[in-house]
């Protein structure tokens, strides 16, 4: 609607322009051409063309009273709305930098919280890995003691073993020499020897035998 009246506001301005002052002013009645005589009508032989700058007083009002209406018009439905898309083109522009520039803080912040994860993350595996060294060190050094205490009660059980299996081999052995030793002192000295004899020299040779083991 407000183009085809601006369509038709411009076709008004043409007809109106100075070509239509000519026109007007060859409408009107030509009264002065009747009333003046034959020299009037010689001098318009040799009349001057118009300048080009002159200007009709009623074109110039006509013109202007038109570009008037048409500046009001464009003020009224025009420039509003032409200014309005501007002003949301840019508020659009505003938001979406606006918008852009949240994201990017969003996406800096959120590398941030990534980057300080991924650090504890790596942090906390250290402690693990170190962790479990130090257990298993602790582990090891343990097992290892369990280990050596283990073979020095072995070694004190063969020592014992050994001392007991000595003892009484030596027991036996110097049982059977007493025995031994009884029966041909009986023969020398053609007396029979009792049980109690024979016990006496065994524990009198048992007893030799442990001063001499707690000398050596």
């Amino acid at each position: 609607m407000v183009r085809d009246f601006l369509c038709v506001l411009l076709g008004v301005i043409v007809l109106m322009g100075p070509g239509s002052g000519s026109v007007l002013i060859a409408a009107e009645p030509d009264t002065q051409a009747t009333s003046e005589g034959a020299t009037e009508g010689a001098e318009e032989a040799h009349v001057e063309q118009p300048f080009l700058l002159d200007v009709d007083s009623g074109t110039f009002v006509w013109t202007l009273l038109l570009f008037l209406i048409l500046l009001g018009v464009l003020s009224k439905f025009v420039w509003p709305n032409i200014l309005k898309g501007l002003l949301a083109r840019e508020e659009k522009q505003r938001s979406d930098l606006a918008a852009a520039e949240q994201a990017n803080q969003t996406a800096q912040q959120t590398l941030a919280e990534y980057q300080q994860k991924l650090t504890e993350a790596h942090a906390e595996a250290r402690k693990l890995i170190e962790h479990a060294r130090a257990d298993a060190d602790k582990a090891g050094a343990q097992r290892v003691s369990e280990i050596e205490a283990e073979i020095g009660r072995m070694r004190e059980r063969a020592t014992d073993d050994i001392k007991l299996a000595r003892q009484q081999a030596l027991q036996d052995l110097y049982g059977h020499a007493a025995s031994l030793a009884t029966a041909v002192a009986g023969k020398v000295l053609q007396r029979e020897i009792d049980d109690s004899d024979t016990q006496r020299l065994v524990d009198e040779s048992l007893n030799e035998l442990g001063r001499l083991e707690d000398a050596g």
